[in-house]
């Protein structure tokens, strides 16, 4: 599987609930929420405040227009400018590719529920414990959202990672899609899935 910022997320968490289907996974630029060593998370979650639906009554109607401000093509533009490296990249295709998707009927409804992160969270820290696939981390060093950090952070979590850094953005499959497809391709050339299975079967 290969994913790239949530997406990775969703393709290391859908690798680890199913190693019979994946063989190796690929995160380009992969996002994910980590914990943090000098605050560790709750055992339990807190109780839901009473005022929770009106929170979200507000919180929904706030992100209704804010999401209306974001779909509009001059400011997918701006967006793009700024985690793209590549300014070539940048044409109505990719702006439209975009924009299609965030015009369907419920698509400020899933914007709102991504924002509200209801339920407990879901660390990288605890899906790699359990981890035992090859895994690449190719991070555009100029992605201003998911920053190199997060992949040296991600590979002290898993050591056994190859830890790859390409001159490029947030989305390198498009920003650089030469450079991302030659990692890729190099990576699998070399990724021996046979003794990694064997490293599974010996947890």
């Amino acid at each position: 599987l290969v994913g790239n910022s949530l997406g990775g997320f969703a393709s290391l968490a859908a690798a680890a609930d199913h190693p019979d289907l994946v063989g190796a996974v690929a995160l380009l630029n992969g996002a994910g929420p980590t914990k943090d060593p000098n605050n560790p998370p709750p055992e339990t979650l807190p109780e839901p405040s009473p005022f929770q639906p009106l929170i979200d009554a507000i919180k929904r109607v706030v992100l209704f227009f804010a999401f209306l401000y974001a779909k509009q093509p001059l400011r997918i533009k701006q967006v793009l400018a700024f985690v793209y490296a590549n300014k070539e990249q940048l044409d109505e295709d990719l702006v439209t590719s975009i924009q299609v998707p965030a015009m369907q009927p419920n698509a400020s409804e899933v914007f709102f529920r991504v924002q509200r992160k209801s339920g407990a969270p879901r660390y990288l820290d605890d899906i790699l414990k359990g981890f035992c696939k090859p895994l690449l981390l190719l991070f555009g060093d100029q992605d201003p959202w998911v920053v190199p950090q997060r992949g040296r952070r991600i590979k002290e979590l898993y050591p056994d990672a190859d830890l790859r850094f390409i001159p490029s953005g947030h989305c390198p499959h498009d920003d650089t899609p030469e450079i991302t497809n030659a990692e890729l391709i190099d990576w699998l050339s070399t990724t021996t899935m046979h003794n990694m299975d064997l490293k599974c079967a010996s947890k």
